[in-house]
């Protein structure tokens, strides 16, 4: 086995050589473990402040993500071969992915293999597996290998150093408690508790969970891989999500970067790695334009203030909050077209581990490998090979788990790369009327049968497969590069549903139900949360155009507009795609929507917060690139590899050698322009402080998120306090004598209430814990109105379970649900004032007290 994957390797990806003993690079070496050591010293200093398990989960967590580079990344090296850093952080989350997929797989047959053994057992056999080629290979990886350590060791100290801070900030407020945290945590409780999947719904007793919730998975994964339990490592996954995607969003635009410059000297490296960090800050640490324009003393704040005078309805501009720039359409004024256009950075200080939040991960790593096919198709000579194929296998694993960790996100990007595919594909060759024909019958194979509702996954995924072959076929017919990207196209929609299918089984298919939308946001509420990001995008697209001009003049001589910007430099037309998609998102919103339970005042509330999410996430990338894009433009030119491709072109097409060029002043101002901008996005930054307490002289707590809710309580009608500390001292008691999965009894409750915290805090099912999430969770394309036919059934069952006097009536209805533990306590005595405790005491063994509360074993029956 080995033997055939060394043949592959080294068949398909020949290791570069480089000397590297340029004084350039020396220094920079020295430099950069200069720098090394200094933060490693600052990090270690600054958790001499932590207690000793929290700085210990934080070194198990940090080696635990650093070592799953191992497994794959001969592979991805291959899939990104001009990486800066030999792609070595994309290999953590791509092994990360690799063993999460595994494990998953097998745990869906009923294998009991969810632990912390097995998981360790496929990272050893996966390091054993790509780590350890024959001894002809470690000959030749000995005398070939080049590693950029210089570049691999800063990639590192970004994790660490954005880790370390997020662990901080996490330990600041690491209350599990408040918005869906609830959901998140029960999620990762559920999992850590089973050893097989699909995981237990906490809140519907006797269900999987019908969500997406593959994200949670993941870092549950991790958990159990380390040991640490979910308590803690709740906000070591926070910490995590933040320090990942910085450091991705960084790798990708440095690499892009690179890339673009195609040189290796070293003050071209450093624009790279600046524009990188411009990039990660850009996307993790700043805002949309909103604080600019609302937060009293922004430089944007008087603006609006003249405008109010001028009769511009701009709503309250007197008082800001941080959570103000993602509830402002809709909100302030307060109108019944309310909407949510949420950002990374308030995922990140909220504290919710949301699917929206985890996957940012994976599109990243996505996009760069989009990013790399198409660098690929646009140099190949032949189309269809075996690294095409792995391409767009790869590409098809990554949408596969979009659509279980955040389904929206399959759909954006899936647009995304028939964008990007069919611009590589109409680079390569002429087409005809009835190539385009034929593509459009190509997507409208696999479109059709996704649109529709059939109730069995394994239907639609035979439609794909069909759909599959038959644009093989009609490519075999009519070989051109139009029909090969539609061939290309449907393999990866069908490799998608592959890869996704245990979940499909697992779950209800959601509706697909567009509507119009019957509001609009107006052109003032659109440029006060996109003022920054929109005018990039747009500026970029003119700049690649007008840059390119004199190609695409001469390219119109020989073929078609569309095929002209298809042959723009492969960079440039990517990012022009990313500009054009992140805008789109922001338009499709104020045209459709996805139907969902939350219609009337809410409707096109969902659809704009998972459109916009992306948008913020593209447009970002974009800014930062075209910053780097400008500054490259600015600084000297002498030597070809600096030169645009429009300056290359004019000298192949005029003999004129173009060398030695001095500073380009002409973008000086556009430089200062677009840097002097960056203000409007990061004044958002600071308006996070008083969130984590950092203005009200607070200490720094634990990662233990479960400790919290201790010191809170809550009031009944007749004004007496209740605290928590004993509903906690109950979960306490559960979590450690009771280590199998079984069923409770607790009042349910409205969403982001205190209700059902007890199964969000164990993991164990009750029969209805949030019945709002639960209404949206059952309603399915088959199944429309949950509320009546599942909820309201259940809430008078356990209204009367509760309050009634006649045994046989709860006997029954233990047996109906098999419930093994009965909760009494506050809320239970809130929620129900006539509540029979005699006739719940008669029904069991009272096994643990804690103040009034108490926890009711059942008799067996």
């Amino acid at each position: 086995m080995r033997l055939c994957m060394d043949k592959f390797f080294d068949s398909h990806f020949k290791l570069k050589t480089s000397k590297r003993d340029s004084n350039d690079s020396k220094i920079a070496m020295v430099l950069t473990s200069v720098i090394s050591l200094l933060i490693v010293g600052v990090l270690l200093a600054s958790f001499l402040t932590f207690n000793n398990s929290d700085f210990l989960a934080f070194l198990n967590w940090s080696m635990c993500i650093l070592v799953l580079a191992l497994p794959s990344q001969r592979f991805i090296r291959k899939l990104i071969p001009f990486s800066a850093d030999s792609a070595f952080f994309y290999s953590i989350i791509f092994s990360w992915l690799g063993i999460g997929f595994i494990t998953w797989f097998l745990s869906h047959l009923g294998l009991p293999i969810f632990t912390s053994h097995f998981i360790r057992l496929v990272l050893v056999l996966a390091n054993f597996v790509f780590n350890f080629p024959s001894k002809s290979r470690r000959n030749k990886l000995s005398r070939n290998v080049y590693l950029p350590l210089n570049q691999i060791l800063l990639t590192i100290l970004i994790f660490l150093s954005t880790f370390a801070i997020g662990v901080y900030f996490r330990s600041l407020k690491p209350e599990i408690y408040g918005l869906e945290k609830f959901m998140d945590y029960g999620f990762m409780m559920s999992m850590w508790r089973g050893n097989t999947l699909p995981a237990q719904d906490m809140w519907l007793a006797g269900h999987s969970i019908n969500y997406y919730y593959f994200g949670q998975y993941l870092f549950t994964l991790l958990a159990k891989l380390t040991g640490i339990e979910p308590k803690i490592s709740y906000n070591l996954s926070m910490a995590a999500s933040f320090s990942i995607s910085f450091t991705l969003s960084y790798s990708l635009i440095r690499d892009i970067v690179f890339y673009r410059i195609k040189k290796q000297k070293s003050s071209y490296q450093l624009i790279a790695n600046i524009s990188g960090i411009l990039a990660s800050s850009l996307l993790c640490l700043a805002g949309n334009s909103h604080a600019f324009f609302y937060r009293p003393g922004a430089l944007g704040h008087g603006l609006v203030a003249y405008l109010k005078r001028f009769g511009t309805t701009t709503g309250k501009i007197s008082y800001f909050y941080f959570s103000d720039s993602t509830r402002f359409i809709g909100h302030n004024p307060d109108t019944s077209d309310k909407t949510i256009h949420e950002f990374p950075l308030y995922s990140y200080v909220v504290g919710d581990l949301h699917a929206h939040m985890i996957n940012l991960i994976f599109v990243l790593l996505f996009l760069i490998i989009l990013f790399a096919f198409y660098v690929y198709l646009r140099k190949a000579e032949t189309l269809l090979n075996e690294n095409t194929l792995m391409y767009a296998t790869t590409l098809g694993f990554l949408l596969g788990i979009f659509s279980m960790t955040n389904y929206w996100d399959f759909a954006i990007y899936f647009v995304v790369t028939f964008i990007t595919l069919t611009a590589a594909f109409l680079a390569k060759g002429k087409n005809t009327w009835t190539s385009l024909l034929l593509f459009i019958g190509q997507t409208l194979m696999y479109f059709i049968p996704f649109l529709m509702d059939f109730g069995n996954p394994l239907i639609k995924l035979g439609l794909y497969v069909v759909a599959c072959i038959s644009t093989y076929l009609i490519y075999r017919l009519k070989k051109d590069s139009l029909t090969l990207a539609g061939f290309y196209l449907s393999l990866i929609f069908t490799v998608t549903h592959i890869f996704s299918l245990q979940m499909n089984l697992n779950m209800a298919e959601m509706p697909k139900s567009f509507k119009f939308v019957q509001n609009n946001s107006s052109f003032y509420q659109l440029f006060i949360l996109w003022a920054f990001h929109a005018f990039l995008g747009i500026i970029f697209i003119l700049y690649a155009f007008w840059s390119n001009r004199e190609k695409i003049k001469y390219q119109l001589e020989k073929v078609n507009f569309i095929q002209a910007i298809a042959n723009l430099p492969v960079e440039n037309l990517f990012i022009i795609i990313l500009s054009a998609c992140g805008l789109g998102l922001i338009i499709v919103p104020e045209i459709i929507y996805l139907k969902d339970i939350y219609e009337v005042n809410f409707a096109r509330a969902n659809t704009m917060f998972k459109f916009t999410y992306q948008s913020f996430t593209l447009l970002s990338l974009v800014a930062a690139y075209l910053i780097a894009e400008l500054v490259l433009q600015l600084t000297p030119k002498n030597s070809p590899e600096n030169i645009n491709s429009v300056e290359i072109f004019e000298e192949q097409k005029t003999g004129i050698i173009q060398r030695d060029k001095g500073w380009n002043f002409k973008y000086l101002i556009p430089v200062l322009a677009c840097t002097m901008g960056l203000i409007i996005p990061f004044s958002y930054t600071s308006s996070i402080s008083d969130w984590f307490y950092l203005n009200k002289d607070k200490s720094q707590r634990s990662l233990d998120g479960s400790r919290y809710i201790a010191d809170l309580g809550i009031e009944d009608d007749s004004g007496n306090y209740y605290s928590f500390k004993n509903r906690l001292d109950l979960i306490d008691y559960l979590n450690e004598n009771e280590s199998s999965s079984v069923n409770i009894l607790e009042a349910y409750g409205n969403s982001y209430s205190d209700y059902a915290s007890v199964s969000a805090y164990t993991g164990l099912p009750t029969v209805l814990g949030w019945e709002t999430h639960e209404w949206l969770w059952r309603t399915t394309s088959f199944e429309e109105s949950s509320y009546q036919t599942l909820i309201a059934p259940l809430q008078r069952e356990i209204d009367d379970f509760y309050t009634t006097s006649n045994t046989s009536i709860q006997l029954d209805f233990i047996k109906k649900y098999q419930i093994k533990y009965i909760i009494v306590a506050e809320l239970e005595r809130i929620k129900y004032a006539d509540i029979n405790e005699e006739a719940l005491q008669s029904l069991g063994k009272v096994v643990y007290r804690s103040g009034d509360n108490y926890l009711i074993e059942v008799q067996s029956q």
